[in-house]
């Protein structure tokens, strides 16, 4: 991974203007991602795993007294999910951007230092390529992808298990940004845990954005919506109508 490699985040229309309303970036709790990839956030490759294999606990890296399973603690990672390609891509507008999407592209390190943050002890970061096991809170990371009958995956801290994604997604180019957050979660009086839907980090985005892309799918009248809405918001950028 390049600190310059550029990136896209496509956005259909709600969640563009969600963007700049807010100037945040949404990040998905790792449970939820089960619903587009049923081995998302998997300790194990399936595909390698005995029916009795034993499933590894990490209940020392928290304050939590209850047995803590796999899914619980995937109730603590939070992911952002970006495209790495130099050049827009036709299945990401299909998958993401459909009719009325938006994308804008930026870079890895625009990425990092576009969180506002505290301190710079706070900051994202950026593994390169080999990395092993992650103990950091938080990360940006290229995706590694591994042939589910083949390959045997054994990961050990809570953000390593959503760094793996099966061959069949290497088409997404995907980089994440994954935080381990369990400050504020925990467990309710029936011992059940408890945690947030999403969260939401507060971002610059004249730091973030390079260019606004808009899908080639979306009528002629599009561009001017984007063009207003950005200059409600002082988005300074430049507006690129896709023709891919």
């Amino acid at each position: 991974m390049s600190y310059n490699n550029k990136i896209w985040r496509y956005f259909d229309f709600p969640k563009f203007v969600d963007l700049l309303q807010t100037s945040s970036l949404f990040f998905e709790r790792g449970d939820k991602l089960i619903e587009f990839d049923k081995k998302e956030g998997s300790i194990f490759s399936l595909g390698m795993q005995k029916d009795n294999a034993e499933q590894p606990t990490i209940n020392h890296l928290i304050n939590i007294d209850i047995p803590l399973s796999q899914e619980d603690i995937n109730k603590w990672c939070f992911i952002n999910c970006w495209h790495k390609s130099a050049k827009e891509c036709y299945a990401m507008w299909r998958l993401y951007g459909k009719d009325f999407g938006v994308s804008i592209a930026s870079s890895i390190k625009k990425l990092q230092k576009s969180f506002v943050f505290n301190s710079k002890d706070d900051e994202f970061l950026i593994l390169e390529n080999g990395y092993q096991t992650i103990w950091n809170d938080k990360v940006i990371v290229d995706m590694r992808y591994y042939n589910d009958d083949k390959d045997y995956i054994h990961t050990e801290s809570p953000i390593d298990r959503f760094t793996y994604k099966r061959k069949e997604f290497e088409y997404e180019k995907e980089v994440r940004c994954i935080i381990y957050f369990p400050d504020g979660c925990g467990v309710n009086v029936n011992n059940e845990i408890v945690t947030y839907d999403n969260i939401k980090l507060n971002i610059n985005l004249d730091n973030l954005i390079d260019e606004i892309y808009i899908s080639p799918f979306a009528p002629s009248w599009f561009y001017s919506v984007i063009e207003n809405l950005c200059r409600k918001y002082q988005i300074n950028k430049k507006i690129i109508q896709s023709v891919i």
